[in-house]
């Protein structure tokens, strides 16, 4: 019974392959399905020296991330990059069978020089300076390293809890993410002070960066529950968001116009979504003491 209890469970990448992954989805807008599923394919095959067949990478994504694919999906993929990003050698293996010789043939893929520049870490890197930049500006250079490893860790866990949540809206079958919550992530108030004057802290690129690594979550959805973005939104239809004060002090464009401009794309596209959008009469008490 224990064994049957695990595999039901989410898997969870680790930090490095998790963030790392986040960044190469971050600088590529396309939210179909199998534009998606192909980045994945160039991450794997970037990772290995040597040519995997479908099969392979199949597993080793599998491996990797926890999510299942089809030999059919993975060359169904490949086939929409027309060798672009993914390259292919066909070989003839002999296998002995009672006494006869079998010829069978093989496709077997490798990354192209195309794929490797598609999936770079420049955006690691890049966001690797507004780390930096945010350490000088605060004079926490003594603690370096324990401020990117403590702000990327939360990153982790904000992408991760998301990811959890929008499985949760997909009612997806044998996913049990209740024993990874990641609402439950224990930092000390130093901590918190320190994460808090991040997300704060007025930097533009900051904003854009923190932004694409949060939609990395639907991203990552949409491979798990294998959907595209269109019928993706079916999952939203119907469901209700209670908009917080903040909110709605951005939509009046009392935190700047920037700001209010964002807002305003956001509740269209909940609208768009089906997204039923509410106010408790807590928050309107909010709103009216604070005006």
């Amino acid at each position: 019974m224990k064994n049957v209890i695990e595999q039901k469970r989410r898997y969870y990448m680790n930090q490095e392959n998790l963030i790392r992954l986040a960044f190469i989805f971050s600088d590529n807008n396309k939210k179909n399905f199998n534009e998606n599923l192909k980045l994945l394919i160039l991450f794997i095959l970037n990772e290995n020296t040597k040519e995997l067949t479908a099969f392979e990478i199949a597993e080793k994504i599998k491996e990797k991330t926890g999510i299942e694919f089809t030999e059919e999906e993975i060359n169904k993929s490949i086939n929409f990059d027309n060798g672009k990003y993914v390259c292919f050698n066909k070989k003839n293996i002999e296998t002995e069978t009672q006494g006869r010789t079998i010829t069978q043939s093989i496709t077997q893929y490798y990354i192209s020089d195309n794929g490797r520049e598609k999936i770079n870490d420049k955006n690691k890197l890049k966001f690797q300076k507004i780390l930096e930049e945010f350490i000088r500006e605060n004079k926490l250079e003594e603690n370096i390293v324990s401020t990117e490893d403590l702000l990327l860790k939360y990153i982790y866990g904000i992408i991760n809890f998301n990811i959890d949540e929008l499985i949760s809206l997909c009612n997806v079958e044998n996913t049990n993410t209740s024993t990874n919550n990641f609402r439950e992530m224990k930092f000390t108030n130093q901590e918190k002070d320190l994460i808090n004057k991040f997300l704060t802290w007025n930097n533009k690129k900051k904003n854009d960066y923190l932004l694409r690594l949060i939609i990395f979550s639907v991203d990552y959805c949409m491979l798990t529950i294998k959907r595209n973005a269109e019928n993706f939104k079916q999952v939203f239809k119907g469901k209700t968001f209670y908009l917080d004060s903040n909110i709605i002090f951005r939509l009046v464009g009392i935190n700047k116009e920037e700001r209010k401009i964002a807002t305003e794309n956001f509740i269209n596209t909940c609208k768009n979504a089906g997204v039923v959008l509410k106010v408790t009469g807590a928050t309107l008490t909010e709103i009216d003491t604070s005006i």
